[in-house]
């Protein structure tokens, strides 16, 4: 009798989705990983310095995070999904900005700072009392009724690690709600 409970606990934990995959320090739950990495496979990426990618669908993301968008309309293709994922690395980029006065203040997010390097890509910043740091990258993507629609890869670090997402212009000024969104599975997700 012991023996099948043992059993079917078992299983029913590995149908959820099994043990939950460490790295780090953290216990990532498997139902949250995308699909190419919730094998066991030990090589994923070991070269790079990269961890699990984490997966969150739009639908959920706006159940926690107020403003955000989980879908939006497309004149093209009717609806557009705007998920999260989030690539975690022990390496975190780093660009130091060279010319302050090339600089110019996002109208979106008048906390984030665009550092053109050419009408197609550009690096943002923040700033703070210490100057500015190095907050992503944002690039055109001809997305928008305008056709000047732009989506940036944020990154966020959090005890020394990095974790990489791409937000749309239309989530954009979300994205410190989004932080603390991260923050707060991350802290959930930290192994005892």
């Amino acid at each position: 009798m012991r023996l099948t409970i043992i059993l079917g606990v078992t299983y029913l934990l590995n149908a959820c989705g099994g043990a939950p995959q460490q790295w780090q320090g953290y216990c990532f739950p498997r139902a949250y990983l995308t699909p190419d990495i919730q094998s066991d496979d030990s090589n994923f990426d070991s070269a790079s310095n990269y961890g699990p990618t984490v997966f969150f669908e739009g639908e959920y993301i706006a159940k926690h995070v107020d403003s955000f968008k989980g879908t939006t309309a497309d004149p093209l293709f009717g609806r557009v999904y705007n998920h999260l994922q989030i690539i975690s690395s022990t390496h975190a980029i780093e660009k130091q900005l060279s010319e302050e006065h090339s600089l110019t203040q996002s109208e979106e997010v008048p906390s984030l700072y665009f550092d053109k390097q050419s009408k197609y890509d550009w690096y943002a910043y923040t700033r703070d009392d210490n100057g500015y740091e190095y907050w992503g990258s944002c690039i055109l993507d001809g997305s928008g009724d305008s056709k000047q629609g732009y989506s940036c890869m944020r990154q966020l670090t959090q005890n020394g690690l990095s974790f990489t997402y791409d937000v749309d212009f239309i989530n954009l000024a979300a994205y410190p709600q989004i932080d603390a969104f991260i923050k707060r599975q991350l802290t959930q997700w930290r192994c005892e």
